[in-house]
């Protein structure tokens, strides 16, 4: 992650963290941006992945594109961050590692689940959220059903 600006002085505007976009990493952002979550996959074996990766875990092959996940998911694990808190993020809040519909895991923030809510194997689902100009994260939810 990069720093969106220089630290400032006291009741100015927070730092947000920026994820660090390059060639290897470049289409998922692209495609957070146009509301799609896509996904790595090997064009040899069609494998996905997540983390990105240059060639195929499984068979080696240096040839990749990707595909547009269905953004459902079920909770994998979770823990609930209190200390410490960095902007954007003001109160204590989930982190969840997700089990795509589509067999890959991502790790995400959680919104809109009360502390008492939160299990392994909830559905989820994921949303696009504006965190600062310019920036949009996936953030998983509950599922509606």
């Amino acid at each position: 992650m990069t720093a969106a600006r220089k630290p400032q002085a006291h009741g100015a505007a927070p730092v947000v963290l920026r994820p660090a976009v390059n060639g290897d990493n470049a289409y998922f952002w692209d495609g957070v941006q146009a509301g799609e979550l896509r996904i790595q996959r090997c064009v040899r074996c069609s494998r996905l992945r997540h983390p990105d990766s240059p060639a195929c875990p499984q068979c080696g092959s240096l040839d990749w594109d990707w595909t547009v996940a269905s953004g459902q998911a079920e909770v994998h694990t979770y823990a609930v961050v209190h200390h410490p808190l960095l902007p954007p993020f003001t109160e204590p809040y989930p982190v969840a590692v997700v089990t795509l519909a589509e067999g890959v895991r991502l790790i995400t923030r959680l919104r809109g689940f009360e502390p008492d809510e939160l299990r392994i194997g909830a559905p989820v689902q994921v949303r696009f959220e504006e965190v600062a100009e310019d920036l949009v994260l996936p953030v998983f939810e509950p599922r509606r059903t």
